[in-house]
């Protein structure tokens, strides 16, 4: 998906109806968030939303302008957290995955263990 514009309480509710809240969105996100807590007992301090690159035409020279930023270390912390309980609960025989996901979730999940 990619985003051309929008404020960020749009973005949060696109990403809501499409199935994948954002971490730490209280509103769109609630119970994924507490599931999210349960099962690894984060609880993330902001709305989990980076743009990692941002490229645009300037309006008046007309230059291809293009950004980039790093993960902030928050949101390197919080993957890294996740990433381990996931994949600690697999070793253990434990379910890692949370039941109420769809399997297209379920897959997304996989792929980032």
């Amino acid at each position: 998906m990619q985003i051309h514009t929008g404020r960020t309480h749009q973005v949060r509710v696109h990403f809501q109806f499409i199935g994948h809240p954002l971490v730490g969105d209280a509103i769109y996100g609630a119970r994924l968030n507490a599931r999210l807590k349960e099962l690894t007992s984060y609880a993330a301090p902001r709305v989990m939303l980076h743009a990692r690159e941002l490229s645009f035409i300037h309006p008046r020279t007309e230059e291809q302008m293009s950004f980039e930023a790093p993960l902030p270390k928050d949101f390197r912390e919080a993957l890294k957290l996740c990433e381990r309980t996931v994949k600690w609960r697999l070793r253990a025989g434990m379910p890692a995955l949370i039941p109420a996901f769809s399997p297209r979730r379920r897959g997304i999940i996989r792929r980032l263990v």
